[in-house]
């Protein structure tokens, strides 16, 4: 893994959004606050997901939301709670939303 690239991609992020964490053990992204647009039963989330073995050619699969998230008052597609893999800490009781 280009630990180099994750850097640099990491301080891109961090331009729009300062409220970002890095957990180098399991290569772990958290997004403390997120912006969700009307739908949602919150107005921002918690997100996070993990940078896969093999980044860049991988690209991550799925986010982590804390547990809960809905939208116009149901379960998203895709969505499944709790998630099989949680992330360290950074979103306890997670749910995972995948991306395919």
């Amino acid at each position: 893994m280009m630990q180099g690239r994750i850097d640099t991609e990491l301080a891109l992020l961090r331009k729009f959004n300062a409220a970002i964490e890095y957990v180098s053990q399991g290569q772990w992204v958290r997004l403390l606050r997120h912006p969700l647009p009307p739908g949602w039963n919150r107005s921002e989330t918690a997100v996070a997901w993990q940078i896969p073995p093999g980044y860049p050619g991988t690209p991550p699969y799925g986010i982590y939301v804390p547990a809960g998230l809905l939208f116009n008052g149901a379960r998203p597609a895709n969505y499944a709670e709790p998630a099989g893999t949680q992330p360290p800490s950074a979103v306890r009781g997670a749910s995972s939303l995948g991306s395919r």
